[in-house]
């Protein structure tokens, strides 16, 4: 992969501030987040303060980009809810319209959430209706993260229809912090002992990736330059619809794309 320009959004977020930090010495940076980096990151490439939100901003940070990593969103169910709408699905909405009238951007890729599935909701009566679950399970989702999430995969569904550009939906389980991952071990998740490790923390059932191999994940959603990459195909996706990269790095359930 050659050097890119790519615009990271809520790169002053702790995801966003991982990407950058991976990213940076190999690529030109563009970043957008509602506050200012702080000063270890406020010389890195150019820097928007605002909302993506604001379509008039987004598109002025788009400017020259050819990769965008939309990282931006409330990161969790909280109230108002309307403003949680408002960022994640009508803010995912600006930048997917700016990246789709720009000439020059290629490759977008959406941080989405492995809560798009709704089976991590409480009260947790949701079940799979078939596994190992794939593209083809539909979402379950009724709380209101997960249906941000669930609406904005639809919107990077219609900018592949509308602009016939690619998407990749990255769907993370629960992200680690950096500070968090010393407590953390490998080993199987609770109650699951066939299953393959996981990072896990007693009792935590979730499943886990860590900060320090998230930026590999995004890396890997960009498409490949040779034919060897045997996960090309994983990560092209349908033709008529976006790519989504569902499988968590070291999860235990090992979803298939």
């Amino acid at each position: 992969m050659g050097r890119r320009t790519i615009l990271i959004t809520g790169s002053s977020g702790s995801l966003g501030f991982t990407l950058v930090a991976a990213l940076k010495d190999h690529h030109a940076i563009v970043q957008l987040d509602a506050r200012a980096p702080s000063d270890d990151r406020c010389g890195v490439g150019r820097v928007f303060t605002g909302r993506v939100t604001d379509p008039a901003l987004v598109a002025e940070a788009m400017d020259g980009v050819d990769t965008v990593i939309h990282c931006a969103a409330i990161p969790s169910t909280r109230k108002p809810y309307h403003a949680l709408i408002e960022s994640n699905v009508m803010g995912t909405f600006h930048v997917l319209e700016a990246a789709g009238n720009s000439k020059k951007v290629e490759q977008f890729i959406y941080i989405s959430s492995l809560t798009w599935h709704g089976l991590s909701e409480s009260p947790f009566t949701n079940r799979p209706l078939f596994l190992p679950i794939n593209e083809d399970h539909p979402s379950l989702a009724v709380d209101y993260y997960a249906c941000s999430k669930v609406q904005a995969e639809y919107w990077c569904e219609k900018y592949v229809a509308r602009f016939r550009k690619p998407v990749v939906a990255v769907r993370p389980p629960m992200i680690v912090t950096l500070k968090a991952q010393p407590e953390f071990r490998a080993g199987p998740a609770p109650g699951f002992p066939d299953m393959r490790p996981v990072r896990v923390r007693r009792p935590c059932r979730a499943f886990l990736i860590f900060f320090s191999n998230f930026p590999l994940s995004v890396l890997l959603s960009f498409p490949s330059t040779t034919n060897a990459a045997g996960k090309e195909m994983a990560f092209q996706g349908r033709a008529n619809g976006p790519a989504r990269f569902i499988r968590p790095m070291k999860a235990a359930l090992q979803i298939q794309p």
